[in-house]
């Protein structure tokens, strides 16, 4: 089920993409700049690096780093030309877990036209998908809360749309439980990361 709605968000822009392309009556001029209020959308891949804190309710502590990849995909409402806000839908893979994070974002656009640097914030949940480490012993895992945020540029075209750059962090919580040789252990996991992505917005 997680899945299945993870692909309808991804679908819905493809489609809102698509109607708002047809052909227009309106000049060109007007058509090189974002909508300056009303729905908005995109969708973006990441790469990944991080940093995974491990412990335990018995006061071990460890961490390892890892590298992973992220499709975000974005929908929303802009306000005016500066300011818009998103519910986000993110598949992440981990080492030991993919992730759903669902999330609120908001996104501050700095200038009106042309190339557009801007600032992003974002805070929500992740649900747990798929488990690597499923195995005999009934191990479980589980998403947890996420937050973050990011600074990147917009380059505009003539159809209403842009393509996005951006560079962010992320600080994401998870928790584990496993049965090793016999003996129950329970992990807490958070993971900050830094990330690169690269998007297009309408």
């Amino acid at each position: 089920m997680k899945i299945l709605f993870f692909v309808l968000l991804c679908v819905l822009p493809a489609y809102s993409f698509a109607q708002k392309n047809l052909p227009t009556s309106k000049p060109a001029k007007q058509r090189n700049a974002l909508q300056p209020k009303g729905y908005t959308g995109g969708a973006q891949l990441g790469l990944f690096m991080s940093r995974a804190y491990y412990t335990s309710p018995w006061g071990s502590y460890y961490y390892t780093n890892t590298s992973g990849m992220s499709f975000q995909t974005m929908q929303g409402y802009r306000f005016n030309p500066y300011l818009a806000l998103y519910g986000v839908a993110e598949l992440n893979i981990y080492d030991v877990m993919y992730l759903l994070p669902v999330m609120v974002s908001g996104k501050a656009t700095l200038r009106k036209h042309g190339f557009t640097p801007y600032l992003v914030g974002e805070a929500g949940y992740a649900l747990e998908l798929v488990n690597d480490k499923k195995r005999a012993d009934n191990s479980k895992s589980w998403g947890g809360l996420a937050f973050g945020g990011e600074l990147g540029l917009q380059f505009p075209n003539p159809q209403k749309t842009a393509v996005t750059f951006a560079v962010g962090v992320r600080n994401q919580r998870m928790r584990q439980e496993y049965i090793e040789n016999s003996t129950f252990y329970e992990s807490r996991i958070i993971a900050r990361r830094l990330h690169i992505r690269l998007g297009m917005t309408f």
